[in-house]
Order: C-alpha cells, then sequence, then structure tokens
C-alpha cells in the first residue's frame, strides 16, 4: 500500500513538472505566433524592411520544429493514455484494498490532469 502511495504523489509531481513545462513550451508557441504575425505584417506593410530570401528558409524551420514539438507532445499524451487505461483495469479488480484503491484514485486524479494540460497545449499547437 505504501509504494502505491509513493507512486500516487510521485504521478502529482510528475503531473506538476509537466504542467510547468507545458505552460512554458505554450508561451514559446505564441511567442513564436507572434513574432511571424510581426513577419507576415512587416512583408505587407513595409515589404523593403524585411529580407525576403530569408522568411521562407526561416518559416520552413519554425514550421519543421513545431510540427516535431506537436508529434512529440502526441506520443507523451498516448503513452499516458496507455498507462491510464492499465491503471484502470487494476482499479477494476476487486480484491484491491480500500487504501491501494484511494491512492490509485489520487494517482489516476494527477494523471488525468496531466492529460487535460496536455491536450490544452495541443490545442495551443494548433
Amino acid at each position: 500500500m505504501l509504494s502505491e502511495w509513493v507512486a500516487a504523489r510521485q504521478a502529482e509531481l510528475v503531473t506538476a513538472r509537466a504542467s510547468a513545462d507545458n505552460l512554458a513550451l505554450a508561451l514559446d508557441i505564441l511567442a513564436r505566433m507572434e513574432m511571424l504575425w510581426d513577419l507576415r505584417y512587416r512583408v505587407m506593410n513595409d515589404p523593403a524592411s524585411v529580407d525576403m530570401t530569408a522568411i521562407p528558409l526561416r518559416v520552413i524551420k519554425d514550421l519543421a520544429e513545431a510540427r516535431r514539438e506537436k508529434e512529440s507532445l502526441v506520443e507523451r499524451l498516448n503513452a499516458l493514455r496507455s498507462i491510464q487505461l492499465a491503471q484502470a483495469r487494476r482499479l477494476r479488480d476487486p480484491a484491491l484494498s480500500n487504501g491501494v484503491r484511494e491512492a490509485m484514485s489520487v494517482r489516476s486524479a494527477a494523471q488525468d490532469m496531466a492529460e487535460r494540460h496536455g491536450r490544452e497545449l495541443l490545442e495551443t499547437c494548433d
């Protein structure tokens, strides 16, 4: 039972760290979006102020990085979902003690929050 509580607290810690990382990544994504919108504005309104030869390479690089970040996020969410499904199966075991069941429920709640934050970041990526 103690190991389940340790796992539950570790899941909460991992969720908190992942949420902070997701927030930092979302801020980075928004900053890149703002930079691209600013670049678009300058191209449309003052093309002489922009190095037109560098724009396509920069946009291609930024898009490739965004795709890699999104794919990584989707992979992490899929792995988390697999863990959640295995845990849900284990929670259905009638032989579990109440203490273990309670610890696993805390762990499940932390994982659900991590998934919710990951889905929100995925929306930001899109």
